[in-house]
């Protein structure tokens, strides 16, 4: 049986209430907060502008956990960053 999660998606300046079946998202997008989905809307677009703390709940539900794999890549102006790997299990 699907899974669902009820989100709030903005669009156009205007917040709305979606409910979104778990196996229809494609990836999500953790800087700009974006989920992209499997299925597009009528107008042809596959992705979601959600909130921070849409992200964090889709994170928890899904099981995301970081994995450090040691390799710290550097940049051309010197700074260093860390590589962000996650792998998600949705046991539902």
């Amino acid at each position: 049986m699907a899974k669902f999660i009820e989100v709030e998606t903005y669009f156009q300046g205007h917040s709305h209430i979606e409910i979104l079946n778990i196996d229809d998202i494609g990836h999500i997008s953790v800087g700009p907060n974006l989920i992209f989905l499997k299925t597009p809307y009528a107008d042809g677009s596959n992705k979601a502008r959600v909130s921070s703390e849409t992200i964090e709940k889709l994170e928890k539900l899904l099981e995301v956990v970081e994995v450090d794999d040691g390799n710290d890549k550097s940049y051309f102006d010197g700074r260093s960053c860390g590589l962000r790997l996650a792998h998600a299990v949705w046991r539902g």
